[in-house]
């Protein structure tokens, strides 16, 4: 279930950064708020699912060359980078939702 939330948020924003190269258009601050909250849930939701995983497999989740330890890892890696970490971008939205200025750096 958690993947298929992950899809579905991940769609969102994808939809949106395919239409806008169609068009040949940049997204408003508001839109590209929404679209990096979007991506960052679903980094967030890939993570909880990997997370239920490896409970449900307890230990053996960290045995040598273990295929989800491998994964644990790397979906922690990246889903706690600043460019996904979904809680940074709850603060990024919730300022463009009434229209103020995030204060953040364009790079995120």
């Amino acid at each position: 279930m958690e993947l298929g939330l992950a899809c579905m948020r991940a769609r969102r924003p994808a939809d949106d950064i395919d239409r806008g190269a169609e068009e040949d258009t940049h997204l408003d601050p508001g839109g590209r708020a929404r679209m990096r909250m979007g991506t960052a849930l679903a980094a967030k939701y890939c993570r909880d699912a990997v997370e239920f995983l490896v409970a449900a497999h307890g230990t053996s989740s960290f045995g040598d060359w273990n295929r989800l330890q491998r994964l644990w890892r790397d979906i922690h890696g990246a889903s706690h980078h600043a460019i996904t970490e979904w809680q940074v971008h709850l603060e990024v939205y919730g300022k463009a939702l009434p229209g103020v200025d995030p204060n953040i750096t364009h790079l995120i």
